[in-house]
């Protein structure tokens, strides 16, 4: 009977936690680590409380609930209030792409290479991690919309993170250098901005760019040259017959 007690509350506490943590947009499901595995996880990203800058990189991923969630391209994320004010940062050390999410007040945090999918408090304390099944399709296509998801709407109010100038930093592929809430009367507010701390890039992708039109323009006048070429010697060709 007390097993079946105990077989009964661990059900009961799974079911509970998956629907806390089952954000409309991106629920991500599969086997839970055990307690040692997830510590061990957890200690192999030297996950760490650290103090929050102004500029703390590119954003690549973000979510909000009652709070905003940063994610950065320098291996931290952040956690913000409404105004864009950063409460709480931590840092991790990790390889490839990552992203975040809220579960109830607490941080999901996905790390692609692995497949892991690391849940903390807003202290920092482990929770819980889980091993993702990327084929199965329910969590591919939520994986899809925590890679894609660029805009968040809560009570009305729209925030988005997007790119400071679109045009230079389109070799920046998903990561975004502005955040900005949008009220419900339409008014806009940048709440993050860091691209001026990548203006030095600017040059080197204008350099870039004019590189890439140059050899396109090439390759137009070379293909035009050789058409006319071969229209004349078809054309000669038919006068000698």
């Amino acid at each position: 009977m007390k097993r079946i007690s105990k077989v009964l509350v661990f059900l009961l506490m799974t079911v509970t936690f998956s629907l806390l943590c089952m954000p409309a947009e991106a629920a991500l499901s599969g086997d839970y680590y055990s307690d040692s595995d997830a510590k061990e996880f957890y200690d192999s990203i030297s996950f760490r409380e650290i103090e929050p800058t102004e500029n703390m990189g590119k954003i690549v991923s973000f979510d909000v609930a009652n709070q905003i969630l940063l994610a950065f391209s320098s291996q931290k994320i952040a956690v913000c209030d409404t105004s864009g004010k950063i409460l709480k940062a931590f840092e991790f050390q990790t390889y490839g792409n990552y992203y975040v999410q809220w579960c109830g007040d607490d941080i999901q945090i996905y790390f692609v290479r692995g497949d892991s999918l690391l849940t903390v408090m807003q202290d920092g304390e482990l929770v819980s991690c889980i091993a993702v099944n990327p084929d199965r399709a329910t969590n591919e296509t939520s994986i899809q919309k925590l890679e894609h998801k660029t805009t968040c709407e809560i009570s009305g109010v729209t925030y988005k993170i997007q790119k400071g100038r679109p045009i230079l930093e389109l070799l920046s592929g998903y990561k975004y250098t502005q955040m900005v809430k949008i009220d419900n009367t339409g008014r806009e507010t940048i709440l993050y901005d860091c691209t001026a701390q990548y203006s030095s890039e600017t040059p080197t992708i204008i350099v870039l760019i004019i590189m890439c039109f140059l050899i396109m323009l090439t390759i137009v006048i070379y293909w035009q040259k050789n058409g006319r070429k071969s229209q004349q010697i078809s054309a000669l060709k038919g006068i000698l017959k």
